[in-house]
């Protein structure tokens, strides 16, 4: 269970909130100064920093830039204690980049509910962050059985969110695509390699395997917690807008809204890179290819909102962004 670290450096303070914190249950830490604090958080299940700004050696201002700066510490709340009134002490902790702030002398009727919104804050951030390193972990095990798709989740999803943004589509739900895409192909480690792999043509038997990925990627999903969400853009991102696709022959607006928009983007990032089968198509090829097969195999509104953008600089800042990082980082 995360804890209330209490910075300050008079005992009598600490004691004082670490009473009234544990009093309602809430386990509590304390440090005297500076450093301690910085170690705690870096060692310690600390969930929020309850921090003193008048510290010898120290301050609290340096304490809260030195754990925002750190991104192993840099989304942990920092609850600030001023003086009454003290308007120039907020604004400095603010520039900090503290998250809330107390006044002295604390009020229990105050503390409590800051420090569990705090807490849940903190929860929050922690669950997102391990449902997508969780997500990560998948999509590069898939990567290492199948070579080719080597960055091709990262690609699919990065398309598909900056598409979702064009069309005026939520943040939530483009955190929900970016997972999606990310995913999308997860079914494919339930694929024989001799399938996978197959540097030739696909026999019709090989192909009836392959279009079985969809299904086992959402039952992947399904059965992961903090994926489920995702299920339905994993199943149905091969079907079509004309009802030709797999594995359910949905067409037009039966498909989910976010499986047709990795649809799209998948089959762009397919077509412009290499694979055992073909070498990659230029990118004005694919986009020519994308309007061909709009109101057919793709969703037109989604094939309009891709193509709206300069996809020819969608494209390099895709590949600049996966050089620098290899997997997801929040």
């Amino acid at each position: 269970m995360s804890k209330v670290l209490i910075v300050d450096d008079d005992r009598v303070n600490r004691e004082l909130l670490a009473a009234l914190l544990e009093e309602i249950g809430e386990p509590t830490a304390v440090a005297h100064d500076g450093p301690s604090c910085l170690a705690q958080c870096r060692e310690d299940d600390i969930g929020v920093v309850l921090l003193d700004i008048m510290m010898p050696g120290m301050d609290g201002y340096e304490v809260c830039r030195t754990l925002k700066e750190d991104p192993a510490t840099s989304l942990l709340p920092v609850i600030m204690v001023t003086a009454h009134g003290d308007r120039e002490a907020r604004v400095r902790g603010i520039q900090a980049g503290a998250d809330d702030f107390l006044t002295k002398p604390v009020d229990s009727g105050e503390l409590l509910p800051r420090v569990r919104s705090a807490l849940r804050t903190h929860h929050l951030i922690d669950q997102t962050y391990t449902v997508y390193a969780l997500a990560a972990s998948l999509s590069s095990a898939l990567e290492a059985r199948d070579a080719y798709t080597h960055q091709h989740a990262n690609r699919v999803a990065n398309y598909a969110s900056r598409t979702a943004e064009a069309m005026g589509i939520s943040r939530r739900d483009r955190q929900e695509l970016y997972l999606g895409g990310l995913l999308h192909d997860i079914g494919k480690v339930g694929i024989p390699d001799a399938i996978l792999r197959k540097p030739g043509p696909l026999s019709l038997e090989e192909y009836q395997v392959i279009q079985t990925h969809p299904a086992i990627g959402a039952h992947i999903c399904d059965t992961t917690r903090g994926l489920g969400s995702v299920s339905r853009i994993v199943l149905c991102h091969h079907e079509r807008w004309d009802g030709a696709g797999y594995p359910n022959h949905l067409a037009g607006l039966d498909i989910p809204r976010l499986a047709r928009i990795v649809a799209v983007t998948d089959a762009f990032d397919a077509m412009t890179t290499d694979r055992p089968y073909h070498r990659g198509i230029s990118v004005g090829a694919a986009c020519e290819e994308l309007k061909r097969c709009r109101g057919t195999q793709f969703d037109p509104e989604v094939v309009d909102a891709f193509l709206s953008a300069d996809v020819y600089d969608m494209a390099r800042e895709v590949a600049d962004a996966l050089h620098v990082r290899d997997v997801l980082r929040l």
